[in-house]
């Protein structure tokens, strides 16, 4: 009985570390995600407010 009590808590714990590793991935995931989406955004931005001198300063040069 004892021995089997010990193997529950075993698989408790590692299920829980699974869970715990399963969850920081998931956050690392979602974080890359919207660090990149708003770098692409600010781009955007960039691009949009300041569109002449991208196309016109550098291409006669």
């Amino acid at each position: 009985m004892i021995a089997f009590l010990l193997k529950e808590q075993e698989n408790f714990k590692a299920r829980k570390t699974r869970i715990r590793a399963g969850t920081r991935i998931t956050v690392l995931v979602e974080l890359t995600y919207l660090f990149f989406n708003a770098l692409n955004v600010v781009i955007t931005i960039c691009e949009h407010a300041d569109a002449f001198a991208l196309t016109e300063i550098y291409y006669y040069s």
